[in-house]
């Protein structure tokens, strides 16, 4: 009797410990997953420009949630923009602007010290930027080729895009007029 009293009291506790195993796993699954990206409302596809007003309503969103992303952009539109996208790893942020008849990207990288982080085909070394906060004093940009190969940098396009991003002004979003224009406009066409 004794042994066997002995054996359910081992059977309890293996199973109580169990299920606290499991309830404290998943408490360390659910608190380790990462957020959700959050997205904007869809644009009707029907818009011109629709991808790229899709683009700027899901930066605002990310924007909204807390994301660093595009929290400096140029003054100036970039010439020919097609899409927008949020990137980056650790201590850097990157911005990649789709443009062109090559469908090139030009990738901002902003760090906050000077470094080396200009790949691909370097079209702005880490240069400071006035008035920025720490994590963005500096920002390089490099162009990237779409999936059929390198940028022709001799293609008349893309010349003006590489003239415009090794000296275009980089300000805090809220001051750069065009990305508030483009949010207002990927409201005013949403599906919803």
């Amino acid at each position: 009797m004794k042994r066997a009293r002995t054996l359910i009291i081992a059977a309890v506790v293996i199973i109580v410990a169990a299920v606290a195993g499991i309830v404290w796993q998943q408490r360390d699954t659910e608190r380790e997953a990462p957020a959700a990206i959050p997205v904007g409302p869809p644009v009707n596809p029907a818009v011109p420009d629709a991808k790229l007003l899709q683009d700027v309503l899901d930066i605002n969103a990310y924007r909204t949630a807390g994301e660093k992303n595009f929290s400096y952009v140029p003054k100036n539109r970039p010439p020919d923009l097609l899409r927008m996208n949020a990137g980056g790893t650790g201590a850097q942020v990157a911005d990649t602007y789709q443009f062109g008849t090559q469908k090139l990207s030009a990738v901002a990288v902003f760090t906050a010290a000077k470094d080396g982080s200009c790949t691909q085909v370097c079209v702005r070394p880490s240069t400071t930027v006035p008035g920025a906060q720490p994590a963005f004093g500096h920002v390089s940009v490099s162009f990237s080729g779409n999936v059929t190969g390198a940028p022709d940098l001799d293609e008349p396009a893309t010349a003006a895009a590489k003239t415009f991003w090794a000296g275009t002004e980089f300000v805090p979003v809220a001051e750069a007029a065009w990305f508030t224009d483009l949010v207002t406009r990927a409201q005013q066409s949403t599906t919803s």
